[in-house]
């Protein structure tokens, strides 16, 4: 009996060791059988590329960097355990496998990448110098600019954790300090010759009546978008009286449960997190339609386009607009009210397409986090 035992309890052992031995070892078989992904569907950023081979490279750092790099983006099952270990992560421990995501109260996610968090926690501040230099390269831009009968206008999209700062961890939360957007602003709002549109107040106010950012994305949405959009209106028909006002009862509001946004893919949850977007759905349909540019899109990624529309009103001034991600949701809204709009996704004042279009307004979109790089930096001569 002891031996029968002793027996059962060897094979168990034996079982045990096959199963681990298979376990670990699959995912890298899969990857030299060829079963191994080119692609992945869980997160949003292009996989490692096999590092080139020669004999003389293969004991060199570089190579061995490289191939690790590349088994970790390709082997078998990776999509799969990638899922399993954000779904334990997420759903278990609410903790975010990714250090650019923050899972915050409610499940609602919050994009921490390009500095966000070091911003919010108040890490980096703005000496007079650095200030003066901001406002010197807007009032030499918005010089050039007025010497082409074009005005120019700035609009800050804020970051979410900027909005929804109490659904943050209250690990993130309880560390707020001063941010650059709130250095930048008050200085900017004494120089009475900038049209600097800050829409943080607007958007805060407003989303006790209904939801103004994505829960599980990093953008506002289109009720956002168009609270923003109302308000740069605004501003330009102080010198375009001529321009129409936004109005928001020419919209049909409605809120749908969908798929988790762009965050979401960042965690690998597309699948089992959901959003609750706000839809504005025009009463009647728009007049802007597609229109052809006389020049090269500076950008040449794919998923960062070169808008053109046109409009049947002619006696309208025409727009050109730099741009970044946030505004995407601000075209179909801006387009209706010019003759001519252009939107060109880069961070900075590009006057060689200024002189093509010779728009009539010029609008630079800046997303929070880029606000600072963009007028210190991006928008110097």
């Amino acid at each position: 009996m002891e031996n029968r035992f002793q027996n059962v309890t060897r094979w168990s052992e034996r079982l045990l060791i096959l199963v681990f031995l298979i376990t670990i070892s699959s995912p890298g078989i899969s990857l030299i059988a060829g079963y191994g992904s080119d692609t992945t569907t869980v997160e949003k950023r292009e996989l490692a590329l096999f590092p080139k081979f020669s004999a003389s490279s293969v004991l060199r750092a570089p190579f061995r960097r490289g191939f690790e790099e590349y088994f970790n983006d390709h082997f078998g099952f990776r999509d799969m355990l990638v899922r399993m270990g954000s779904v334990v992560s997420v759903e278990l421990f609410k903790r975010s496998p990714n250090s650019k995501v923050a899972v915050g109260k409610n499940d609602w996610l919050f994009f921490l990448g390009d500095d966000i968090l070091n911003d919010f926690q108040g890490k980096y501040q703005i000496n007079d110098e650095a200030m003066n230099q901001i406002v010197d390269n807007i009032d030499k831009k918005q010089e050039w600019l007025a010497n082409r009968d074009t005005d120019f206008y700035i609009l800050v999209a804020p970051n979410k954790t900027t909005i929804y700062p109490e659904l943050l961890p209250d690990s993130i939360r309880s560390s707020k300090g001063t941010t650059l957007l709130e250095q930048i602003a008050p200085r900017l709002e004494q120089e009475s010759d900038i049209h600097f549109i800050d829409p943080r107040d607007t958007l805060i106010k407003a989303k006790s009546e209904r939801l103004t950012y994505e829960k599980t994305g990093t953008h506002w949405n289109q009720y956002g978008a168009f609270l923003a959009y109302d308000m740069l209106i605004d501003e330009m028909r102080k010198d375009h009286p001529e321009l129409t006002d936004a109005d928001l009862s020419t919209y049909k509001i409605s809120q749908k449960v969908t798929g988790g946004s762009d965050l979401v893919i960042l965690l690998s949850l597309q699948e089992k997190m959901k959003d609750e977007l706000v839809y504005l759905d025009p009463k009647k349909p728009r007049s802007a339609t597609d229109a052809e540019v006389a020049f090269i899109n500076p950008n040449q990624k794919k998923d960062m386009p070169l808008v053109a529309k046109k409009t049947p009103y002619s006696d309208m001034p025409r727009a050109l607009i730099f741009r970044d991600s946030f505004a995407n949701l601000l075209v179909p809204f801006l387009s209706e009210h010019f003759s001519r709009s252009v939107y060109v996704w880069i961070p900075l004042i590009d006057e060689r397409i200024v002189e093509i279009e010779k728009p009539d307004i010029v609008i630079l979109e800046i997303t929070e986090r880029f606000l600072y790089s963009t007028l210190y930096s991006d928008l110097q001569d």
